[in-house]
């Protein structure tokens, strides 16, 4: 699951603030002259990253999968 903290970071990654919670109503910046993020944005970039992750996943599977079928152990699969 993709928190609100990592979402503010991918949109904007080299600035500073504090999130009580991971509530945006507590957010404080500390970079000075951030424009701050909106909840759509943020609802927008954790539905992003998830798709990402999920691809990540499929991917991995599919990879492991393949790895089994050209007739690798799990012991040479980790080993990797």
């Amino acid at each position: 699951m993709i928190t609100n903290a990592q979402a503010i970071l991918s949109l904007r990654p080299d600035t500073q603030f504090y999130l009580q919670d991971d509530d945006l109503d507590s957010i404080v910046w500390v970079t000075p002259d951030i424009e701050p993020v909106t909840k759509s944005d943020l609802a927008k970039e954790i539905k992003s990253l998830e798709l990402q992750e999920s691809n990540k996943a499929a991917v991995r599977v599919s990879a492991l999968a393949k790895l089994k079928k050209l007739g690798l152990t799990q012991a040479e699969i980790e080993s990797l």
